[in-house]
Order: structure tokens, then sequence, then C-alpha cells
């Protein structure tokens, strides 16, 4: 749980030193797709409930590639909660 209580902390931290982008553009649909990913892991630190929530956030990452410059920095969040949620799993 440390490794995703440190992710969940990059992450809150990140976002409070982002601009808030105008709202309806690409990066506020992505910030606000962050903030849902957040609360999912929050919800169920599972290796399950962190999959699931990274397959949603990978399908938002993927549908606005290209689409503003923070989207590399929120798809390394999620990387990092796979590699957790892979290692829930090894552990299991």
């Amino acid at each position: 749980m440390g490794d995703l209580n440190a992710v969940l902390s990059d992450v809150r931290g990140w976002l409070d030193r982002q601009p808030e982008p105008q709202e309806g553009s690409a990066a506020w649909y992505g910030f606000n797709n962050l903030r849902n990913f957040v609360s999912s892991l929050e919800a169920d630190p599972s290796a399950s409930g962190l999959e699931r929530a990274c397959h949603a956030l990978g399908w938002h990452i993927s549908d606005q590639y290209g689409a503003y410059e923070e989207l590399p920095a929120i798809a390394q969040f999620n990387d990092r909660v796979k590699a957790i949620a892979a290692g829930m799993r090894r552990a299991d």
C-alpha cells in the first residue's frame, strides 16, 4: 500500500502544481479523468481495483493521445499503478 500511497501523493502534488485548464479543453477532460482515477484507486486498492482503474484511464489516454502536453505525465502515473498491481498479483 505504501507504493500506491506514494503514487497518489505524487498525483495530487502534480495536479496542485498545474494551472487549471480551460473548461471543456482536452487537458480539462484529462485532468478530470486523472482525478477519477485517484478516486477509483482510493475506493478499491485491491489488485483488481487497480487494474480496472488503469484500464479505464488507459482508454482515455489512448483516445486523447497527443491532444495536450500533460498527457505523458498522466500516462506515467497509470504505468506506475499498473506496476504496483502486477507486483500485488505476483505476491498472491
